[in-house]
């Protein structure tokens, strides 16, 4: 690479990050609170209750229930009350009611869409995705040549404090290079899916001729663990004129994408009646639907996924950081 690309290189990478710095600070934090929820709370184990004693917790009209990802986290209730859907927790193994979930997933939506309304919020997550990959793909070009520059000494010693957090912005960006690029591609991937035309895969439901009795919930759930290969976790409970019980989970391949297969159970013979597998997507699908395990680290990482996040959030830091003393350097203090 020569001296004038090597310049351009650097002048872009340097311009998204100061841009974009905020952005990635955001996607950074949240995610990394996302993760820490999910380890954070932890039940003793034992053997779970019914999913009718379960869903009786919850004390109202229950559309669903949702089985924690890992063992010692409650299982969730989905419940319907004066138009207003609630997320009750339970505990699985007691089915004592543990409280009220925040239903608005302020975090979540701010590291989905930046809290901007659907679908306009994703594709705005998405291109700012695709324009930090953009600048971490360049700072690991301009890397090398800082590497040549300086001898191959990563981190310099006995210099000013502006070359010392150079030294380190380039050292945190190349030891996470990878997880920055796996993160934001499928982050922008996932956010963008609305726009990529990909076959639906909803489950299928039919119509009663009259309102059927209500579902026996661990029957249909028996008949979903009898489905070779299939993982429930997620059940959904119609109302009384449809005819099909859907249950959602995992397939037991190593990058299954949580609760994205499903079966269809009749709720009157409680036999199966028809399977989706995520293993059949082909081509650009089955690309998407591995990018959310990827991405929220589903295959058991999430602590190497969160030491990964907040080493992350130094670079926007020492961006920025760097960028002030350089202007203090020349005589033009930053503004405010």
């Amino acid at each position: 690479m020569g001296p004038r690309s090597a310049r351009v290189l650097y002048r872009l990478h340097k311009g998204l990050g100061l841009a974009l710095g905020a952005f990635a600070l955001t996607f950074a934090a949240t995610g990394g609170l996302l993760l820490l929820r999910q380890e954070l709370p932890r039940l003793p184990a034992c053997p779970p209750r019914s999913l009718a004693e379960i869903a009786a917790a919850a004390e109202g009209s229950v559309q669903g229930i949702l089985l924690p990802a890992e063992p010692g986290l409650p299982t969730t209730v989905y419940v319907l009350s004066g138009g207003q859907f609630s997320q009750v927790l339970v505990n699985p193994c007691t089915a004592a009611r543990i409280g009220v979930k925040d239903g608005s997933g302020l975090i979540r939506q701010i590291h989905v869409r930046l809290m901007l309304p659907n679908p306009w919020g994703r594709a705005a997550a998405g291109l700012l995705g695709s324009f930090l990959l953009l600048s971490a793909v360049t700072g690991a070009l301009v890397y090398g040549r800082f590497m040549r520059g300086n001898r191959g000494q990563a981190f310099r010693r006995g210099v000013r404090r502006q070359l010392t957090l150079s030294d380190l912005h380039k050292m945190v960006g190349i030891a996470t290079l990878l997880f920055q690029v796996l993160l934001i591609a499928t982050g922008a991937t996932l956010a963008l899916v609305p726009w990529l035309g990909l076959p639906r895969t909803s489950p299928p439901q039919t119509a009663l001729a009259a309102p059927a009795p209500p579902v026996d919930l661990d029957r249909a759930w028996r008949t979903a663990r009898q489905v070779p290969g299939f993982v429930p976790l997620s059940i959904l409970i119609p109302d009384p004129t449809r005819g099909l019980v859907h249950v959602y989970g995992n397939t037991t391949q190593l990058l299954s994408t949580r609760l994205r297969s499903w079966v269809a159970v009749d709720r009157v013979t409680y036999k199966l009646t028809k399977r989706f597998d995520e293993s059949d997507l082909k081509g650009l699908s089955r690309i998407v639907h591995l990018a959310y395990p990827l991405h929220y680290g589903d295959f058991g990482l999430r602590w190497a996924y969160l030491v990964f996040t907040v080493a992350t959030l130094v670079l926007p830091l020492s961006g920025w950081a760097i960028a002030a003393l350089k202007r203090r350097a020349n005589g033009r203090d930053l503004p405010g």
